[in-house]
């Protein structure tokens, strides 16, 4: 898990301002700063619509 804004800036655990990533992104994002935060939002926010419409679909059985 990563804050997309670092906690010593913001004390900020809340959902809004954490995302899961593998430990390879997780170092890209926080040590190599490859990955930029617009780009960690973006991917956090096509997950969160994947799995609304995964989880809202309805069956007929």
């Amino acid at each position: 898990m990563a804050h997309i804004i670092p906690y010593c800036e913001t004390e900020d655990n809340s959902e809004e301002n954490l995302i899961i990533l593998c430990p390879n992104c997780h170092k890209k994002f926080d040590k190599q700063e490859t990955i930029k935060e617009e780009e960690i939002r973006l991917w956090k926010k096509i997950r969160k619509e994947e799995l609304e419409e995964f989880f809202n679909k309805e069956y007929k059985n």
